[in-house]
């Protein structure tokens, strides 16, 4: 399985499939890139795209730090960055989800002429992310330990019909929640609501109508220059990922005059 060490020693784990323009995944947070293979869009995409699958730092087999710093934003671009000059994809079309969608518009901002296009969905940029409502259950628990961390998170991926593979229950079941937490403290320190309207590269910002950071969404869809937004009807924040064919179906037409 092919890695790239980068800056300061940290290992990024990354997997490469399929054929076609290069298309970067970045997942979302408590699970790892095997997550783009559990729910099917590898399935779907590998034929169309060449697709670039990366582990974040603090989960998968990439680097787990402890250190709050080790996540600074600077840190975690010069990693994608690196991972993009070892598979030898050059300015690829960029598709982030949640935190991975956090992600890659902090790309498109300290480092756009690392990309061609941008598509983000169930991500409010740094700064703009609301507080949950009462009855909204952001995260799973971090001071239960790793087995209740784990069967959380399996569990709120069975109810939206998505069941785990082994690779990425044995991920849950070895996080390190001390990184967990580190990342989690240097994400929330952010704030790039000025600078969304440097956004060089062509955007599709999308979220489910019923996840909470709709609103958000839609708001810093109207602060990047040239943004579409798509609202996935009927759908939560990790319902909107589970339904891949509604997704697929966005993001291919999205990329579609330069594939």
């Amino acid at each position: 399985m092919p890695s790239v060490l980068v800056q300061e020693g940290r290992h990024i784990h990354y997997e490469v499939e399929g054929n076609g323009p290069p298309l970067l995944l970045l997942h979302p947070a408590g699970v790892a890139s095997t997550i783009w293979r559990d729910i099917g869009y590898v399935d779907l995409l590998r034929d169309s795209h060449r697709l670039i699958l990366v582990d974040s730092l603090g989960y998968g087999l990439s680097s787990k730090p402890h250190v709050v710093e080790s996540y600074a934003w600077e840190k975690q671009v010069a990693d994608l960055v690196a991972v993009l000059e070892a598979a030898d994809a050059p300015r690829p079309d960029v598709f982030g989800y949640s935190m991975g969608g956090v992600l890659a518009i902090v790309l498109a901002i300290m480092s756009p002429e690392s990309l061609s296009r941008l598509v983000v969905a169930g991500a409010p940029p740094p700064g703009m992310q609301p507080a949950p409502s009462k009855n909204y259950v952001r995260r799973v628990p971090l001071d239960q330990g790793t087995n209740a961390y784990a069967m959380a998170a399996i569990q709120r991926w069975r109810s939206v019909g998505i069941e785990l593979s082994e690779s990425s229950k044995r991920d849950l079941l070895t996080a390190d929640l001390k990184a967990v937490v580190a990342r989690r403290e240097a994400v929330g320190k952010s704030d790039m609501r000025e600078h969304l309207s440097k956004i060089q590269v062509p955007t599709m910002l999308m979220a489910g109508s019923e996840d909470p950071f709709a609103e958000a969404v839609r708001t810093a869809s109207e602060m990047i220059p040239d943004c579409v937004y798509v609202s996935l009807k009927c759908r939560s924040h990790i319902g909107a990922i589970a339904d891949k064919d509604a997704i697929v179906k966005e993001l291919e037409q999205f990329l579609a005059p330069i594939l």
